[in-house]
């Protein structure tokens, strides 16, 4: 399969990652027992409903994958953790310490994020 046609798949799968992961968290909103935490659990939730989409997709479908699915998950977890730390660290140098725009950074980041992702899912995570 083409570079190009596994980068398709990978934004698709992104893409649909975003929906699963808004419909998880709604339907946590829904059916949690109002506390104080609910934003922070539902959230919690479909982060991780999100997470598991992405990885059983992105394995399937866009790096047809038949390496050892417990390596791979691995890899997976340590590159999700990372992009999580750096676009963290990113976004407060960015938006708390040089006062950008909280949009545009956003945005500046996670499309720095997406594509390195994108990379090191290619090269390492799903590596044949």
């Amino acid at each position: 399969m083409t570079d190009k046609k596994k980068l398709v798949r990978f934004i698709v799968i992104g893409l649909s990652n975003t929906l699963v992961s808004f419909i998880v968290f709604q339907a946590m909103l829904q059916s949690l027992p109002e506390t104080d935490w609910i934003g922070g659990l539902a959230q919690s939730v479909s982060y991780f409903a999100g997470v598991i989409w992405s990885f059983a997709w992105n394995r399937r479908w866009t790096f047809e994958s038949a390496g050892i699915v417990h390596h791979e998950a691995l890899r997976f977890a340590i590159l999700n953790i990372t992009a999580l730390v750096a676009s963290t660290l990113a976004l407060h140098l960015l938006v708390d310490i040089l006062q950008g725009s909280a949009t545009l950074s956003w945005v500046a980041v996670m499309g720095v994020i997406t594509v390195a992702n994108y990379l090191v899912m290619r090269n390492w995570v799903f590596a044949r």
